[in-house]
């Protein structure tokens, strides 16, 4: 008969095993997420548009009325955000935001 504490080792060692037949899901080997609609080599069609044009927005305030967004027309991902700040002055406005 084995001793009550050497049980309780063995028990939790067993908790502890990790089975390597078993694998974790993950990522699938795509990267889809570069691509327009998740379709590799269609690019996205990118267009700078208002943040209150988007389809999910409530409203805006005043504050969010400058903000911009590069969406894809194709597949409606958002790309990009550019939000200015009053600090800024505009300084470090990316190129492919159009006013």
């Amino acid at each position: 008969m084995k001793d009550w504490n050497e049980s309780g080792i063995i028990r939790r060692d067993a908790r502890q095993t990790i089975v390597r037949e078993i694998r974790p899901p993950g990522r699938s080997g795509k990267d889809i997420r570069k691509w327009c609609r998740g379709k590799i080599g269609v690019e996205h069609k990118p267009v700078c548009m208002a943040y209150g044009d988007l389809k999910n927005t409530t409203g805006t305030t005043p504050i969010s009325r400058e903000w911009r967004v590069l969406v894809c027309i194709e597949c409606d991902k958002v790309l990009d955000r550019w939000q200015p700040w009053p600090w800024t002055h505009n300084e470090k406005k990316p190129g492919w935001v159009v006013e």
